[in-house]
C-alpha cells in the first residue's frame, strides 16, 4: 500500500499547480489577440454577402494568423482612420497598405502582396490621346482617397484641385458622372470596382503611368510594435510563401503575379 504523507501530498499540488501554471501563462503568450485594421477595397478587402470581410488580402491575413495561432481582431474602416490609429498605436496590424518611400520608416513591414502600378484614368470621350503629360494633368480635376499614397502623391506634387475622399468607390462614380476628370488608381482595382458599380471598363483609359507611386501592397505593424511580434509574423509571412499557400491564394483571386 503507497503510504504519502500530507506533506509529500502538499508538495505534488504545488508542482502540479506550478506546472499548470506554466502552461497557462504560456498559451496566453503563444495566443494572443491582434488588432487590424483595414478598409474595403477590392478585390483585396470585400464585404461577402452574409456581412463577413473577405477578398485576396484577407485570405492572406487568415492564412497569416492560422500559421502564428493568434487571433485576428479585425476593423473595417475608412483608410484615413485606418492609417492613423496603425501609426499611433502599438501593435496594430495594417493591411493592405502601399509601401513607400515615405512610408518606409513609419512602419515595420511584415510582406508584400502584390506589387501595384498606379494610372492616370479619365474618360474616353473626355480626352483625345493618351500621353498627357503630368504638368497638363495637373489644371484637371481629380478625386483621391484621403490618406491614401495616391493623395500624398498629388498634395506633394503640386496638384491643386483635388477632391479627397473618405470612400474608394465614389471617385469611379464621380468621374463618370463628369465631377472631376481624373482618378488614380492600380488597374486590377479600378476594373473591380468598375465591374462592381455596373460601369463599362473600356469607356476609361489610361492617360499617364506614375512610375513613383508604383509600390508593393503590402502588410504592416505600427513602427513602435513588439519586436518579437513583428518577427514572428514576418516568420510566418514567408513560410506561407514558402509552403505556397501565398500563391493558392493568389491563384484563387486570379491576382497577377
Amino acid at each position: 500500500m503507497l503510504n504519502i504523507s500530507s506533506y509529500d501530498l502538499s508538495g505534488i499540488m504545488t508542482r502540479n499547480l506550478i506546472l499548470l501554471l506554466t502552461i497557462v501563462c504560456s498559451l496566453k503568450a503563444y495566443s494572443q489577440n491582434i488588432r487590424v485594421v483595414t478598409e474595403y477595397l477590392s478585390p483585396y478587402q470585400i464585404k461577402n454577402q452574409d456581412g463577413t470581410l473577405g477578398g485576396f488580402s484577407t485570405d492572406v491575413i487568415h492564412a497569416l494568423f492560422k500559421m502564428t495561432k493568434d487571433t485576428a481582431n479585425i476593423t473595417v474602416m475608412p483608410w484615413a482612420r485606418a492609417y492613423e490609429i496603425a501609426q499611433t498605436d502599438k501593435n496594430i496590424l495594417i493591411y493592405s497598405i502601399a509601401r513607400t518611400h515615405l512610408r518606409e520608416q513609419r512602419f515595420k513591414w511584415v510582406g508584400s502582396l502584390i506589387n501595384e502600378q498606379y494610372y492616370f484614368w479619365g474618360l474616353k470621350k473626355r480626352f483625345k490621346n493618351d500621353n498627357y503629360t503630368i504638368e497638363k494633368l495637373k489644371k484637371f480635376s481629380i478625386a483621391t482617397t484621403r490618406g491614401s499614397n495616391r493623395d500624398e502623391y498629388l498634395n506633394n506634387n503640386g496638384f491643386k484641385n483635388i477632391y479627397e475622399l473618405v470612400n474608394e468607390k465614389q471617385q469611379l462614380k464621380m468621374l463618370f458622372e463628369k465631377r472631376i476628370d481624373l482618378v488614380i488608381e492600380a488597374e486590377l482595382t479600378i476594373s473591380e470596382i468598375a465591374k462592381i458599380q455596373g460601369y463599362h471598363f473600356n469607356d476609361i483609359m489610361k492617360l499617364n503611368e506614375i512610375n513613383e507611386l508604383h509600390a508593393d501592397l503590402s502588410i504592416a505593424f505600427n513602427k513602435g510594435s513588439d519586436p518579437e511580434l513583428i518577427a514572428q509574423y514576418q516568420q510566418a509571412f514567408q513560410k506561407i510563401i514558402d509552403n505556397g499557400t501565398l500563391q493558392n491564394i493568389k491563384q484563387k483571386w486570379h491576382i497577377p503575379h
